[in-house]
């Protein structure tokens, strides 16, 4: 069974410098990734999800066979991206706008998720589990409880 960690908002905070490193190469892969989709489309081979599973699928001409492994590694390549924000105890929630959550628990409360958006300086909004981002809520006056905490 997966451990979950909790964090507080400063905790979180310390990870932001991280997250955007791995957001600004994240967001150029992305960008690369739609670019290679755009040439596949236009050569008449969009990309499938059958091009991310097996290499049967690197068929066709040479042009269309490099774009086709180029899309799969540029797609590889943004999962390890998203890997690297997980082993920091982030869950990405959105690649393209840089959005992440982390478990936390308000003091008295209950679980609950800080928010965090590519751009913003700090964590400054959480939201419940099932409302998500639209959902957000300021942190200014809520308490959360000391981070390190984990539940397996």
């Amino acid at each position: 069974m997966e451990s979950k960690r909790y964090f507080t908002p400063s905790e979180a905070n310390r990870l932001i410098p991280r997250l955007e490193e791995i957001f600004g190469r994240a967001l150029q892969l992305h960008s690369q990734l739609r670019s290679t989709q755009e040439q596949l489309i236009a050569l008449g081979h969009p990309a499938t999800p059958a091009l991310l599973e097996n290499d049967a699928t690197l068929d066709g001409p040479d042009q269309v066979r490099q774009l086709k492994a180029r899309f799969r590694g540029l797609y590889e390549a943004i999962g390890a991206e998203v890997g690297d924000v997980e082993s920091l105890g982030g869950h990405v929630k959105d690649i393209e706008i840089g959005l992440v959550d982390f478990f936390s628990l308000l003091a008295g409360g209950g679980e609950v998720l800080l928010c965090w958006r590519m751009g913003e300086k700090s964590i400054g909004f959480w939201h419940d589990p099932q409302s998500g981002f639209g959902g957000r809520q300021p942190i200014d006056g809520q308490q959360f409880t000391e981070a390190g905490r984990r539940v397996h």
